[in-house]
This record gives C-alpha cells, structure tokens and sequence, in this order.
C-alpha cells in the first residue's frame, strides 16, 4: 500500500508547472495531425485533410530528428494502402502498421509489419493477433519496440465499453496470443482506449472517456507496473495540468524529458502537443 500511496500522491504533482505546445513540425499544417510514434531519431503521425469534394485525404507523415535534436522537415512516408504506425523496432528497420494489409484485397485489414531492405519498404506482411480479424470492429494497438508484445484496447462485446489488453508473442508460432485483459483498476465501465507502455514496462499511458455517451471526451491517465507481468497495474491518475474539456489521448513518452500526445486546437482540429514528461519518469 506504501508504494501505491507515494506512487499517488507524486502523480498528483506532475505536471504542476507543465504547459502544453503545439508539436513543432505541424505548428503550420492545414491538416489534422494525430497518434505520433517515435523511435530516437525518427518519428511517425497521420494526417488528415479534407479536399474540396469532401474525400478525406489520410496519410502517415515522417520526420527526421538531427543531430542537435531539431526536428526536420515532414514528408509523406511512401504507402500504397491505408494505413497508420503503431509501432517501430529498436533499429528502426521494422515498422508495426495497423489497417489494410493486402493491395489486391483492401477489405482485409489488421495488424502488419514492413521492413527496410536495400533502400525500400516491404509490402506489409500479416501479423496475427489470436481472437481478431478483419471483422473485429475497431481496435487501437501500440506494438513495443521489442515485438515480443503489444498493448491493446478493444470492445470486449456491442454492449460493452473499449478494454486495455496485452498480448504476447509467441516466439516459436511468430504470432500474438490472445489479448489478455488488465486488472480493474485500469478497466472500468468507461471507454478505454489508446494504450501505451513505456520501453522499460514502468508505466501505462491511456485514455479514458469522462462520460461514456460522449466519444470526444477523454482524459489521459497514468499508472505505475505492480510486478513484471504487465497485467498488474497501480489505480490509474489523470494528467490534470494537460488534459483539456475535449479530447486527449495517443500519449507517447519520452524524448528529451518531453512527451506527446493527440488533442485538440481551438478550431477543432486535433493536432499533436509536446509537453514535459511526469517527472517520475
């Protein structure tokens, strides 16, 4: 009980002097931006642009880091199908992709990698979640830099709200087991949804919705790992000093001290915001 108490009462402080900004490559996009992935010196987010005939133009964006931590230009990361980043290897030669998978089919869709070989993407390659399909409805998964497990939030039935998940790999099989729900300190009645879990298993990022009639209501909440099986998890506090009245999730930490994750602008766009870190991290 000591170490969930301390565990609380630190959390309540975090973010007493953080304020939030805008993510610096998309301060001047025209476009929604959204569920930014990032490894050392490369990351990944979706763009969203309406055109003049109404189609909605969605594209994963890419941006280098240089050596003096700057972040460079955005350019458009060459896919041929609809797609988003959900995940990026240590070497950064693997990218975890989530939606359609196959050119010749689109309506088969799911979880997927690509790799980098000799200058050029693979096309994505199916990676099997046991207990999902393309018949799932949908289903947010963030796939840890190790591969050997992914966090996931899902409907567990019609009738019930999204759940945190984790799923393991299977090493021999080369595909992830059935998810494996989260204790009931992290699941509520509410919608839970966007997990993430930093590198080293410590903490737990997600959003949760205030009210569950409202989709655009989320809060980010933060927990602390209670032993190593990644079930087990501290009750979960809000980021008070940057969760807003609307919107807030996709949270990805850290870089530098900062973190990252998806809100929305006073014109009701979302975009991607920076801020400081929980200091515990």
């Amino acid at each position: 009980m000591k170490k969930i108490s301390l565990f609380i009462l630190c959390a309540s402080a975090l973010h007493i002097q953080a304020q939030r900004t805008i993510w610096p490559p998309v301060v001047d996009f025209e476009v929604e931006s959204s569920n930014l992935i990032l490894n050392p010196s490369i990351g990944y987010f979706l763009s969203e642009q309406v055109l003049e005939n109404e189609d909605i133009l969605l594209k994963v964006e890419r941006t280098n880091i240089d050596r003096e931590g700057d972040w460079m230009s955005v350019q458009s990361f060459e896919s041929k199908i609809n797609t988003s980043v959900v995940g990026i290897s240590k070497d950064a030669d693997t990218l975890y992709l989530l939606g359609t998978y196959s050119k010749a089919n689109p309506s088969l869709k799911g979880l997927s990698f690509s790799f980098f070989k000799d200058g050029f993407w693979s096309d994505p390659i199916r990676l099997k979640v046991k207990g999902l399909s393309s018949r799932t409805p949908f289903y947010n998964i963030y796939v840890h830099p190790s591969g050997e497990w992914c966090a996931i939030s899902l409907e567990k039935s019609k009738k019930q709200s999204d759940d945190v998940f984790i799923s393991f790999k299977n090493k021999s099989g080369g595909y992830f087991e059935k998810p494996v729900p989260l204790n009931q300190a992290i699941n509520s009645p509410n919608s839970e949804i966007t997990p993430f879990i930093t590198h080293d298993g410590e903490f737990l990022f997600f959003a949760r919705a205030n009210i569950s009639e409202d989709s655009l209501n989320y809060d980010i909440y933060m927990s602390r790992a209670m032993d190593r099986s990644l079930i087990n998890w501290s009750t979960p506090v809000p980021l008070l000093e940057i969760n807003s009245a609307g919107y807030d999730g996709n949270y990805w930490c850290c870089k530098d001290s900062f973190a990252f994750y998806t809100s929305i602008d006073d014109s009701g766009r979302f975009r991607i915001y920076t801020t400081l870190a929980p200091r515990v991290l």
